[in-house]
């Protein structure tokens, strides 16, 4: 009896330890490799003004820059790409327009057409940080403020 039992026990073992080693093997042919990369959006006044930043979809997403200040954001974004180049990254709104007020009396809406956006990361300066990460800079000028009209 108890070699029968001992007998059915070692099966039991067997099949398990073999399913282990299958379940092992076949994950390790196959790999998936998620890369994740950085950017640190810096926002600088140069204006004379005040500056708020509003995103329209999300309007507690917002932040203020006052006079001669810069304002800094870190954001992780998924990288499709083992090799990082400034190509690589998105905007840092997630809405289709910004409103930029200046001293709560002038606003500038931004999308992603307008002449000179923080939508488009043309308009940044940008710096490589690391292999995962890029500095990329936006400057509010007096030019801004000019382009801007009475908020409603």
């Amino acid at each position: 009896m108890k070699t029968t039992q001992n007998k059915i026990w070692m099966r039991f073992l067997l099949l398990g330890i073999s399913f282990y080693l299958t379940a092992v093997n076949v994950n390790c042919g196959k790999r998936s490799v998620d890369y994740v990369q950085y950017a640190q959006y810096e926002f600088i006044n140069k204006t004379q003004y005040s500056i708020k930043v509003i995103e329209s979809r999300s309007p507690d997403i917002s932040f203020k820059i006052d006079k001669g200040s810069t304002y800094s954001l870190l954001r992780e974004q998924d990288g499709s790409d083992k090799i990082v180049t400034e190509q690589s990254y998105i905007s840092p709104f997630f809405s289709s327009q910004v409103i930029i007020e200046f001293d709560n009396t002038r606003c500038l809406n931004m999308t992603s057409q307008s002449e000179k956006s923080v939508f488009n990361l043309e308009n940044y300066s940008s710096i490589r940080m690391n292999s995962r990460k890029y500095k990329f800079t936006y400057t509010f000028t007096e030019q801004d403020y000019d382009r801007a009209v009475a908020c409603q």
